[in-house]
């Protein structure tokens, strides 16, 4: 669903001339599901800013007010990976490198002179187009773990945060523990590793009641239901987590005349999807299901991912958040 584009700093360096950016204007960014992998992370705007400065529009005010604009914007808006092959002085060898050790979609440059497959000359797509440069349509997808994991893969291997949210979620059924522990699988595909990366499992109590029962009434029964949903959480989900990761755990309510608990997301810090039937697999392993991941538009992911871990939330939190770890060996 999204594709990882390596730019080199040089060429975005020209990118204050407007004839020279505008093929790729309004071309990088969720929408176009194309992101900017901004590498290496530590000195990336440096390396650009050194470009611009031994350029002939360095003295322009103008360029240097657009050459900020389009920095900040990139940087805000990028996966930014970890800096490798530090040894390797020139950009385009070093991110050769680092595509050999984990794979960009594409590395765009002003030149490919070593006619590497997955280098983009910039002037070459402009004048020719490329085909790594078109996006795939999506498809429906298989209602199986893989197929599920799979189809949000790419936001998996680019984020930072991971937000999963189903309000059905039941630790007892295994199709719901088979995407969880998929999707936790491929967490350990980022390309910037798992350290420092948050999990996050959202769900709700309020399928185990009545809509009558709310209030004081069911109090006393809310709590053996939270105690009895944690333990069970923690005795069917530990053996999934991945070694060194750490997942953490909400249970919420709906608060009276706010928002409904129904729809499930996948949220990350870049953008989020909605599941169209749900984050399990099909119960049927065998029946053709499949279901429309859907990418949410900037302001229904802003305000989705607000409702949950935003301040103040959407919901009412029941009990307090848990956090499971791998058991140790």
């Amino acid at each position: 669903m999204l594709y990882e584009f390596a730019l080199e700093p040089a060429l975005v360096a020209r990118w204050h001339d407007r004839k020279e950016y505008l093929f790729f204007d309004e071309k990088f960014g969720v929408r176009s599901r194309r992101i900017v992998s901004v590498y290496p992370a530590k000195n990336w705007r440096r390396l650009v800013w050194d470009a611009f400065w031994s350029g002939p529009a360095r003295d322009n005010q103008n360029a240097q007010m657009r050459m900020t604009e389009l920095i900040n914007y990139f940087w805000q808006n990028s996966v930014r990976r970890l800096s490798t092959f530090s040894d390797i002085a020139d950009w385009l060898v070093r991110a050769e490198a680092e595509h050999t050790r984990l794979p960009f979609h594409a590395i765009i440059a002003r030149s490919n002179p070593r006619m590497k497959e997955y280098v983009i000359s910039a002037s070459s797509l402009i004048e020719h187009g490329h085909a790594l440069w078109n996006i795939p349509f999506v498809f429906p997808t298989a209602r199986t773990a893989e197929e599920i994991a799979g189809a949000v893969a790419p936001f998996l291997r680019l984020c930072r945060q991971v937000v999963l949210i189903d309000p059905y979620f039941d630790p007892n059924k295994q199709r719901f523990r088979q995407t969880f522990e998929a999707i936790l699988s491929r967490c350990s595909e980022n390309v910037c590793g798992l350290e420092g990366m948050t999990i996050e499992l959202h769900t709700s109590i309020d399928r185990f009641f009545k809509d009558w029962e709310h209030g004081d009434s069911r109090e006393a029964a809310e709590t053996r239901v939270y105690e009895k949903f944690v333990e069970n959480c923690l005795e069917k989900l530990r053996d999934l987590v991945p070694a060194g990761v750490e997942v953490r755990i909400s249970i919420w309510k709906e608060k009276d005349k706010g928002q409904k608990l129904h729809n499930r997301y996948l949220l990350t810090n870049i953008c989020g999807v909605m599941f169209g039937t749900g984050s399990d697999a099909s119960d049927d392993p065998e029946a053709e299901e499949s279901d429309d991941i859907v990418f949410l538009d900037e302001g229904q992911y802003q305000t989705r991912i607000s409702q949950y871990t935003g301040r103040p939330p959407a919901f009412v939190l029941v009990g307090k958040p848990f956090v499971i770890v791998r058991k140790p060996l």
